[in-house]
């Protein structure tokens, strides 16, 4: 019965942990940014949200290539 319980915490920590990154990225937000997401939309420095901007802007042009 306790590992059921337990079972059931870990997976809801999941799903709200999901929801949020999911959520964040929607708003544009920087997850992992040492700025601690006080940079806007648009104009995060942070290097991993730069490279984030920069693969999908690359994946993009090579599907209007295909």
């Amino acid at each position: 019965m306790t590992n059921a319980i337990i079972i059931i915490i870990i997976a809801a920590i999941i799903i709200f942990d999901i929801r949020y990154i999911i959520k964040k990225k929607k708003q544009g937000g920087c997850i992992g940014c040492p700025s601690g997401s006080s940079c806007h939309s648009g104009s995060c420095t942070c290097q991993t949200a730069e490279k984030f901007k920069k693969y999908h802007e690359e994946q993009a042009k090579l599907q209007k290539n295909l």
